[in-house]
């Protein structure tokens, strides 16, 4: 929320209530010009390079995005993108909450390469 009245999403239209800023940022000072204008210059080939140790497929421009923004979260994601595979083929209800005895799902792999999935048991874990 601070960021936020700082003026680092920007400027709404009309500006923001002055006695509602001068109250949220205390002793800080908005900022007057656009947040982007002070960033450095960034070497987006050398980024580029730099994060593709992360991934095992190539960076796309999507992902250098991503980086820039929120580089923690990206290499997050690149890391359990890596351990489990391209998981947003997925279903939403079969990712947060897996699967149950009985269900069927369809999952689009490629065009015209569908694959059906039916969890039909599940045993206890046994040693051997």
């Amino acid at each position: 929320m601070v960021r936020f009245f700082h003026g680092e999403l920007g400027q709404p239209y009309g500006g923001f209530p002055p006695a509602l800023q001068r109250k949220v940022l205390k002793d800080t000072a908005p900022l007057t010009s656009r947040p982007g204008a002070s960033m450095q210059p960034i070497d987006l080939e050398s980024e580029r390079t730099k994060i593709q140790q992360y991934s095992t497929r190539p960076v796309t421009d999507d992902d250098l995005a991503s980086y820039l923004m929120y580089p923690k979260v990206w290499i997050d994601y690149a890391a359990e993108r890596t351990r489990y595979g391209d998981v947003g083929i997925l279903p939403t209800s079969v990712f947060f909450y897996g699967m149950e005895s009985g269900d069927e799902i369809s999952i689009d792999l490629e065009r015209g390469k569908r694959l059906f999935v039916r969890y039909i048991a599940c045993s206890d874990v046994h040693e051997d």
